[in-house]
This record gives structure tokens, sequence and C-alpha cells, in this order.
């Protein structure tokens, strides 16, 4: 993300579920990273997506599949 958003804060925070779970039922021991768009009021009558940045997500995740390939 830092090559795309140099200036953009990263911190743990209480979120990414599915990592935990994917995680715990690995045969050995893995590291997860969890992004996503910028929700607002998340669970909540107010929740809000900033479309942009589902694009700057979908951006990233694109650059890291191609890193990735054969």
């Amino acid at each position: 993300m830092k090559a795309f958003y140099p200036y953009a804060p990263f911190k743990a925070i209480h979120a990414g579920l599915e990592c935990g779970e994917l995680m715990a039922h690995q045969n050995r021991k893995i590291e997860a990273v969890s992004i996503g768009p910028t929700i607002r009021y998340p669970h909540s009558l107010r929740e809000e997506c900033d479309i942009a940045s589902v694009y700057k997500t979908a951006h990233v995740v694109e650059a890291l599949i191609n890193t990735f390939k054969d």
C-alpha cells in the first residue's frame, strides 16, 4: 500500500475477522493483512461506503495479484 499511498495511515484496529479465522485454521503459522474501502458508521443505519476508496482498493488488489502471477 505504501507504494500507492505513501501518506496513508497504517494502524492496528479491531477489524479483519475473516483474517483471524483464516489464520486460525492453517497448518502452519501465517500472517495476514486486511485491506478495504473506507466504511463510515459500520453496522448502523447510517453505514456509508466511500466509492472512490473502492476503486483505490481494487487498484491495489489488482497490483498485488499481478505481482504474484506466474
